[in-house]
């Protein structure tokens, strides 16, 4: 919502970049109210697309996540402003993650922590069995599982011998999943077909924040609902993609696969093989609107840890506690 404010409010520079004008023009198509046709051909910004991306992604079928990166990284570049390098794409997804790294089999180095933006999250679904109890065996996950990867503990090695733990510092206004379900070996593409059981509604990420943000006063609100899924089915080169989209005013969702919309019921949309999701969090109003924290003035503010010493055993068997 917010960035289709801002794109309906915006006016173009003296040296305009015809993606963005493009995009802008689209949404305020779509979202004018008096518009004498009922459908908005996006012709026009596909097009800029092709011209700047040199027909990259329009030769054949590619992977949305790449072209949402993409297409993130120049609307920032463009949209960023001079003096402090953030753009619209920062107020609405940009989030933080915490990374400590240390060496493999090595308690005696340092544990390095370093603080990382994002736009989006990647999770990995488990691998498919090799062996199936069935012939019509569809392997399942819990969202929750993947997302023990923040959970501050679980270890992943990588290949120069490093263990990284990751935790989340700082929740968006709006999250982006990413499941990384194409893996390329030695001759062809490979898709994952594992289903991701996940809440449609109040996704609450409380649980993975960081030890030091957990407070309310950095991260307010943490539940999350979802607006947007995107699916694949089919061969992993191949296939077909659709959308599901919810319609806030009338609380209906809506798949829509190229020139066709059809409403469903919200337990379809959490059967469908998801592979890109957008969640809008709580505090987020129909006016775009929501609780912005200030992060220079709530790290001031925090206090320090009281250290609790050691107690002696005649203290606390006077208090009634038995050791032993």
């Amino acid at each position: 919502i917010p960035l289709r404010n801002f794109l309906m409010m915006y006016e173009s520079p003296l040296k305009p970049d015809r993606v963005v004008t493009t995009l802008a023009e689209l949404a305020r198509k779509i979202f004018n109210p008096r518009n004498f046709k009922g459908f908005v051909s996006p012709h026009e910004f596909l097009q800029a697309c092709s011209v700047a991306t040199k027909k990259k992604f329009f030769t054949t079928q590619k992977d949305p996540a790449a072209f949402m990166a993409w297409l993130l990284t120049r609307l920032h570049t463009f949209l960023k402003d001079k003096k402090t390098g953030k753009s619209i794409l920062n107020r609405c997804f940009e989030g933080e993650v915490v990374v400590r790294t240390s060496l493999l089999n090595d308690d005696s180095a340092p544990t390095l922590e370093k603080k990382e933006a994002t736009m989006f999250l990647t999770l990995e679904p488990p691998p498919e069995p090799l062996f199936k109890d069935q012939r019509d065996f569809i392997p399942r996950c819990q969202l929750f599982v993947m997302l023990e990867k923040f959970n501050g503990e679980t270890m992943h090695t990588t290949v120069k011998g490093e263990v990284k733990r990751y935790s989340l510092r700082r929740l968006p206004p709006y999250l982006i999943m990413v499941f990384k379900r194409f893996k390329k070996n030695n001759f062809a593409w490979e898709k994952n077909p594992t289903i991701v059981e996940f809440p449609v509604k109040n996704l609450d990420l409380k649980d993975y924040l960081a030890q030091e943000v957990a407070d309310e006063r950095f991260n307010p609100e943490t539940r999350y609902d979802l607006v947007s899924s995107i699916c694949h089915t089919g061969k992993p080169e191949a296939g077909n993609y659709k959308c599901f989209v919810h319609h806030s005013p009338s609380q209906q969702w809506q798949e829509i696969q190229d020139l066709r919309v059809t409403p469903v019921l919200p337990q379809v949309v959490a059967l469908a093989e998801s592979y890109i999701q957008m969640y809008q969090r709580a505090d987020v109003q129909a006016d775009g609107s929501f609780t912005e924290v200030d992060w220079e003035a709530a790290l001031e503010h925090v206090e320090e840890q009281p250290v609790v010493d050691d107690v002696a055993p005649e203290d606390l068997a006077e208090a009634g506690i038995i050791i032993g």
